[in-house]
C-alpha cells in the first residue's frame, strides 16, 4: 500500500481567552511551516516599477497583483512622526534634501517622491511621502507587512498597529538579541516576528528555545556559511519559515532575481529546493509568481508567437563587421566573450551589453518561422535622463527611439521600439546603431519580437516519468477556527478545510483519524464529527473514509467539514481546546 499523510491541528478557545479573535488568513499562513508551507512571495519596497518605492501606489498595486507580503522602511522625523523611506535622507527619493531625524513631518509632507527607485534624474511625481498609520490604514489585512529598518521604533509601531488592528499583518525583524527580542515579543503575543541571521550571529538560529520566531531571515554571502548549512536549515524548517532574499548579490550568494529570469537553476529553484526557502523578497514579484506556478520564466510568455534575442548574443562576424566598439576591451571582463570588444556585464546576475557609448553597434540575427506583424520591444536599464538613443534598423524598417530612464542600473523594465513591422519567415539581418550624438548610458537585456495575434498560448512545466505516488494537500495550511465556545448554551459549532488531491492511482482513499478536542486533561463529551463534500457528517471515533476515487484524480478540490455539538450542561474550562487531525491518502494500485 502507497500512503501519504498530512495533518491539521484544530484549536478552539473560549472567551476568556485575551485571544479568541480570528487572526487574518495571511497571518495563519505564515505561521505555518514545514515542508507543506506555500512559498509567499514578498515586494521589496512595494511594487516599485508601477509607482514610488515606499508609495501607497505601490503597495496598493502589490495588493492588486495578489503579492503576499510588502516590505516598507521606516524611519521618524523630528517631531516623533514615523514616515515611510529607505535612506535616512530625503535626497534620492524626493525633491528634497536633509536628514529625516532633522525634518518635521510637515516639512517631509511638503515634498514629492521621485518614481521608481528615485535617484537625481527620475522623473518627478505629484506623490508625498506617506506615514507608516497611512500604509497599515492602506493595506489592512490584504497583505502582509515586512517592517524593515523598524526596530528601534519598535514600540512606538506596535501601538498603531493596535490603532489600525494590523497586529497580526505586521511582521517586525531584526537582529537584536534573543532577550531582547523575547522582551519585546512578551507585550503583545499577537505580534510577528523575523529574525535576521548573517555571518555575525549564526548562533541565534538555535538560541529561542520552544518559542522560536515565525521565520527566520538567513543572509549569506558563500554557500560555506554556518547559517545556510543543511542540518541548520533543517532545524529552522521544523520550527519556523525559512525566509531569502534574492534582490542582489550577497543576500543568498549569487541566486538573485535576474540570475533567475535566464535560468531559474541558478537563482529561485536552489533556494527553495535546496536552501529550502518558504518567504522570497524579490524585485521581481511577476516573474516569482508565474515561476510557482509551473510557467518557465526564462522563455517568452507566448514562445509560440515570439522571439527572444539576447543582447550579449550579438554577430560572431568579429569587430568592424559583427559589432563595433569604441575600443577592445572588454570592460564586463570575463562574464561572456570576453575576447572580444563588446562590453558584457553581469548586472545583478542578468548578462546584459553595457559600458554603451555613441557611434558604437550591433549585427544581430532573428529567425522568424511564422510570417506577420511583430512588435519589437526590449528590455533596458538606465538610472540617467536621457538615458541614451538607438535606432533599430531591420531590412524592411529603421526606428530610433529614445531609452527611457528605469531610474536604476539595476531596474530593467520593457520598451517598445517599433510597435509593429511585417517579417516574412526565415532569418532577418539587422542592426542596434547608437547615436554617436546623443547622450548614452543604458544597459540592453535583449530585444523581443512577439508576432501580433489573437493567439494564446501558456508555458506549463511537465515532469515525464514514472509511477507518481498519491499526494494530499490541504489549502487551509493551518488551524481552522470553530469560533468561541459560549459555556451554558446547547450549540453546534462548525468550520470547513479544503483538501487538494492529486493521485495517478487505480484506487485512491482519503481517510482522517483524530481524537476528542482536549483543554489539558479535559476532554468534551461528544467526539467530533467530519464530512467531505456534501455527505452526511460521521462522528470521528476512529479512522473515517470521507471520500474514494476509482481513477487517477487531477488537482480535485474536496470540500472538508468540522463540526462540534457541546449540550448546555456541559462544563467548558477556559482555555482552548485542540486536537490534531491527521488526513491519509492510500492506494493499492499505485
Amino acid at each position: 500500500m502507497r500512503l501519504l499523510t498530512t495533518t491539521l491541528a484544530l484549536a478552539l478557545a473560549l472567551p476568556a481567552t485575551a485571544l479568541a479573535q480570528t487572526p487574518p488568513p495571511l497571518a495563519t499562513e505564515y505561521k505555518a511551516h514545514g515542508d507543506d508551507a506555500r512559498v509567499l512571495v514578498a515586494a521589496h519596497r512595494g511594487y516599485w516599477r508601477g509607482a514610488p518605492e515606499n508609495s501607497l501606489p505601490s503597495f496598493e498595486q502589490a495588493i492588486e497583483r495578489k503579492i503576499d507580503m510588502i516590505e516598507l522602511d521606516v524611519m521618524r522625523t523630528s517631531d516623533g512622526q514615523l514616515v515611510l523611506m529607505h535612506d535616512t535622507t530625503v535626497n534620492r527619493t524626493t525633491n528634497g534634501t536633509g536628514t529625516i531625524s532633522a525634518m518635521t513631518l510637515a516639512q517631509i509632507k511638503a515634498l514629492r517622491l521621485r518614481a521608481g527607485l528615485g535617484g537625481a534624474q527620475a522623473a518627478m511625481t505629484d506623490l508625498q511621502v506617506p506615514t507608516l498609520k497611512e500604509a497599515l490604514q492602506l493595506i489592512g489585512t490584504r497583505a502582509l507587512i515586512n517592517l524593515d529598518k523598524a526596530w528601534a521604533y519598535r514600540d512606538q509601531i506596535l501601538q498603531e498597529l493596535i490603532e489600525t488592528g494590523t497586529v497580526e499583518t505586521a511582521v517586525f525583524k531584526s537582529s537584536a538579541s534573543v532577550d531582547e527580542v523575547q522582551a519585546f515579543r512578551a507585550k503583545d503575543p499577537r505580534i510577528l516576528y523575523s529574525h535576521i541571521v548573517n555571518d555575525g550571529n549564526a548562533a541565534s538560529l538555535t538560541g529561542f528555545g520552544d518559542n522560536p520566531p515565525d521565520s527566520f531571515e538567513i543572509i549569506f554571502d558563500r554557500l560555506t556559511d554556518a547559517q545556510i548549512q543543511p542540518a541548520a536549515v533543517a532545524a529552522v524548517k521544523a520550527q519556523s519559515r525559512v525566509f531569502i532574499n534574492t534582490m542582489w548579490k550577497g543576500l543568498a550568494a549569487n541566486y538573485t532575481d535576474e540570475a533567475s529570469l535566464i535560468d531559474p537553476a541558478l537563482g529561485w529553484v536552489p533556494v527553495i529546493e535546496r536552501h529550502r526557502a518558504d518567504v522570497i523578497q524579490t524585485d521581481n514579484p511577476d516573474e516569482l509568481q508565474r515561476h510557482l506556478r509551473g510557467i518557465d520564466v526564462s522563455r517568452p510568455a507566448n514562445p509560440a508567437n515570439a522571439v527572444r534575442v539576447q543582447g550579449e548574443d550579438y554577430s560572431t562576424d568579429g569587430k568592424g563587421v559583427g559589432y563595433a566598439d569604441q575600443d577592445d576591451e572588454n570592460r564586463g571582463g570575463t562574464v561572456y566573450r570576453g575576447s572580444e570588444g563588446v562590453d558584457v556585464c553581469d548586472q545583478e546576475g542578468a548578462r546584459v551589453v553595457c559600458w554603451i557609448r555613441g557611434g558604437e553597434w550591433l549585427k544581430y540575427q532573428v529567425q522568424i518561422t511564422r510570417p506577420g506583424a511583430y512588435r519589437v520591444w526590449g528590455r533596458f536599464s538606465s538610472p540617467y535622463r536621457p538615458a541614451g538613443r538607438i535606432t533599430l534598423e531591420l531590412p524592411s524598417r529603421s526606428q530610433t527611439i529614445d531609452i527611457e530612464s528605469t531610474t536604476s542600473h539595476n531596474a530593467f523594465s520593457p520598451q517598445t521600439v517599433i510597435e509593429s513591422v511585417e517579417l516574412a519567415a526565415g532569418t532577418h539581418t539587422y542592426y542596434v546603431r547608437v547615436d554617436a550624438e546623443a547622450y548614452q548610458n543604458f544597459n540592453l537585456d535583449y530585444l523581443q519580437f512577439d508576432r501580433i495575434t489573437d493567439e494564446v498560448s501558456e508555458q506549463e512545466e511537465a515532469t515525464v516519468g514514472g509511477v507518481v505516488a498519491g499526494t494530499l494537500s490541504l489549502t487551509l495550511a493551518t488551524t481552522p477556527p470553530l469560533g468561541v465556545f459560549q459555556p451554558g448554551v446547547e450549540r453546534t459549532y462548525e468550520t470547513h478545510a479544503t483538501a487538494r488531491v492529486v493521485s495517478s492511482a487505480l484506487d485512491t482513499t482519503l481517510t482522517v483519524t483524530g481524537g476528542k478536542l482536549t483543554n489539558d486533561q479535559h476532554a468534551l463529551a461528544q467526539p467530533l464529527h467530519v464530512r467531505a463534500d456534501s455527505s452526511p457528517f460521521v462522528a470521528l471515533t476512529g479512522p473515517v473514509a470521507l471520500k474514494t476515487w476509482n481513477a487517477p484524480v487531477v488537482a480535485e478540490s474536496v470540500p472538508l467539514g468540522l463540526r462540534q455539538t457541546i449540550g448546555a450542561a456541559e462544563p467548558l474550562r477556559t482555555g482552548a481546546y485542540t486536537t490534531t487531525l491527521t488526513f491519509t491518502l492510500s492506494t493499492t494500485a499505485p
